[in-house]
């Protein structure tokens, strides 16, 4: 599961914020190497000036 958000405007244009959440469960035996996890990742991405189409104003990447 993830959310993400693309500043469009400002000094920290085309900045991004994401936030990425897993979850991983399983019914192996207690000694087996696979163990349950949750995963909470936080990303701060910078898009080049070729990723927003600057005349139309169209967003070519996506978060």
């Amino acid at each position: 599961m993830g959310l993400g958000y693309l500043i469009q405007s400002g000094p920290l244009k085309n900045v991004g914020l994401m936030a990425l959440k897993s979850i991983y469960r399983n019914d192996f035996p207690a000694g087996v190497i696979f163990r349950d996890e949750n995963r909470t990742r936080f990303l701060i991405l910078y898009l080049s000036g070729n990723a927003v189409d600057a005349e139309e104003g169209n967003q070519v990447a996506s978060l």
